[in-house]
């Protein structure tokens, strides 16, 4: 048996306010964001996506030199991926894609207000 329980943005931000974060998450906001999110107008929220989707594509087909020649190949610009199903356009890329195309997935430069945290590999 299934149980639901109806909650609300604000019945969320009091639960919230009862975490203990640790004091170097104290300043983070992103839990804030996720809980406003959470109850978004769907439809807002959809919006929102395709603005955000819209932005990173223009930005790989601007500054990723990897991503701008495989749209170029394909003939897509930034307004031919607007959607989650238009992402199946571009080619998902492998480890060993990646590991050949490491400089060239490098963007030329960062959009302002954004920094490099860290390189992982495995």
């Amino acid at each position: 048996m299934e149980i639901t329980i109806q909650t609300d943005a604000q019945t969320e931000r009091e639960a919230q306010q009862r975490w203990r974060l640790l004091p170097k998450f104290a300043d983070v906001k992103s839990f804030d964001r996720l809980v406003e999110n959470e109850f978004l107008d769907p439809d807002f929220r959809r919006q929102r996506e395709v603005k955000a989707l819209k932005r990173i594509i223009a930005f790989a087909n601007t500054e990723v030199p990897y991503y701008r020649d495989i749209m170029a190949a394909r003939r897509l610009d930034s307004d031919s991926i607007s959607s989650a199903v238009d992402l199946a356009r571009l080619p998902l890329p492998d480890k060993l894609t990646v590991r050949h195309n490491e400089q060239r997935l490098r963007p030329a430069k960062l959009p302002r207000g954004e920094q490099v945290l860290g390189v992982f590999s495995s």
